[in-house]
C-alpha cells in the first residue's frame, strides 16, 4: 500500500487515509505476515491503551480506571473489533487520546494524536467541535488571561496537515474524497433519521446497553437531587420525560431521532449541571457527551455499520464511569 494514493490503488484505498493500513503492513514486515502476528496488531494498540489508562492515578481513581477497562472489555463490539484488522479500534483510541490532551492542554500530543486520528479516517473530524468547545470552555473559566484565537490556531494544526491528503488527491484525481463513497451521504430526513436511530441504539439500547443507558439516567438524575442543584426540578423532570417518550417510540419500525436527541439534549444539562471532584471530570464528562452526539449525528449521514460506533463507545465508557462513582459517593 503507497503512503500516497496512486491510481493503481485508488479502488482500494477509495481516498481514505491509510495510516492503520500502513502502520498493520509495517507490523507484519517485522513480525511476520501470519494471521496470528497481523491480528495482534490492533490488539497491541489496545493494550497500550489500557496500560496508559493505568498510570493516570493522578486524573482518575484505581476504581474508576478498573471500571472503563471493564465497561470496554467487556462490550461485544469493542471486544471483537480489538483483534480485527480495521481501522475502527485505532481510530477511536487516538481520538480519545487527542481529546485527553486537549483537556490536560498538553497540545504537542494533541496534535500528534488527532493527526494520527484524521490520517486514520476522515471521520474523526467530529472531534474538532469538542476541541472548541473546550477552548470556550477554559475561556470562561479562566478569563481574559486564557487567548482563544491563539489556541484555535494550534488546535487547528492537525486539519491542516490532514488537508493535505485531500488536497493531493484534488490535484491528481479531480476529487476531494472518493465520489462513490460521496454518493452514500444521504440529505433525505426520513434516511437520516432511519440511520440516526440505529446507531443511537446500538450505543444505547442493544444488549446491555439498554441497562447502562437507564442505569446512567437514574444516577444523573439521583445526583442533581442530593446535590440540590440549580433547577433541579425542571431538569430531572425533562430527562425523565424525553426517557418516557423515547421508550412510546422505542421500536424497530419506528425513528427516534426526535426523542432520542432529546434524551441527549435533556442529560447534557443534567451533566452540566452535576459538581464534579474536578475540573478535568467534568470537561471530560460534557465533551464525551458532545462528542457522542455529533459522531452519531455524522454517522447518521454516512453508511450504516455497527463497527463504526467504536469511538463512541470508549468515550461512553469514560462519562459513565465518572458519573457512577460520583454516584457512589
Amino acid at each position: 500500500i503507497p503512503l500516497l494514493p496512486e491510481p493503481s490503488s485508488i479502488d482500494l484505498t477509495r481516498g481514505h487515509p491509510m495510516f492503520f493500513h500502513i502502520s498493520a503492513s509495517v507490523w507484519g514486515k517485522i513480525f511476520g505476515d501470519s494471521l496470528i502476528s497481523l491480528h495482534s496488531f490492533p490488539l497491541f494498540i489496545c493494550i497500550g491503551f489500557f496500560v496508559y489508562l493505568s498510570r493516570q492515578k493522578d486524573i482518575f481513581s484505581a476504581s474508576q480506571i478498573f471500571t472503563i477497562t471493564v465497561l470496554l472489555v467487556g462490550n461485544e463490539i469493542f471486544f471483537t473489533q480489538s483483534s480485527l484488522l480495521l481501522p475502527e479500534v485505532m481510530l477511536g483510541i487516538f481520538l480519545f487520546f487527542a481529546f485527553y490532551f486537549a483537556v490536560m492542554e498538553r497540545w504537542v500530543f494533541y496534535i500528534l494524536f488527532y493527526t494520527l486520528a484524521l490520517y486514520t479516517k476522515e471521520s474523526a473530524v467530529v472531534l474538532f467541535p469538542v476541541i472548541i468547545f473546550i477552548l470556550i470552555y477554559n475561556r470562561i473559566s479562566q478569563g481574559g488571561k486564557y487567548c482563544v484565537l491563539k489556541m484555535l490556531a494550534i488546535s487547528s494544526i492537525p486539519l491542516l496537515l490532514a488537508s493535505l491528503h485531500f488536497i493531493y488527491q484534488k490535484k491528481f484525481f479531480g476529487w476531494y474524497f472518493y465520489p462513490l463513497h460521496m454518493n452514500f451521504i444521504q440529505f433525505d430526513f426520513l434516511e437520516i433519521a432511519s440511520k440516526y436511530s440505529r446507531f443511537y441504539r446500538a450505543v444505547c439500547d442493544a444488549r446491555l446497553q439498554y441497562f447502562f443507558n437507564a442505569t446512567f439516567i437514574i444516577y444523573v438524575c439521583l445526583i442533581l437531587h442530593f446535590q440540590n442543584a440549580k433547577r433541579k426540578v425542571p431538569i430531572i423532570a425533562c430527562i425523565i420525560g424525553s426517557f418516557i417518550l423515547m421508550l412510546a417510540f422505542n421500536s424497530t419500525h419506528n425513528s427516534i431521532v426526535i426523542s432520542g436527541s432529546l434524551l441527549i439534549l435533556s442529560l447534557g444539562i443534567g451533566l452540566y449541571n452535576i459538581r464534579y471532584d474536578s475540573e478535568t471530570h467534568r470537561k471530560i464528562v460534557l465533551g464525551s457527551w458532545l462528542f457522542i452526539f455529533g459522531f452519531i449525528a455524522f454517522s447518521a449521514l454516512n453508511f450504516y455499520s455497527t463497527r463504526y460506533i467504536i469511538p463512541v463507545i470508549i468515550f461512553y465508557a469514560f462519562a459513565y464511569t465518572i458519573i457512577l462513582h460520583k454516584f457512589i459517593k
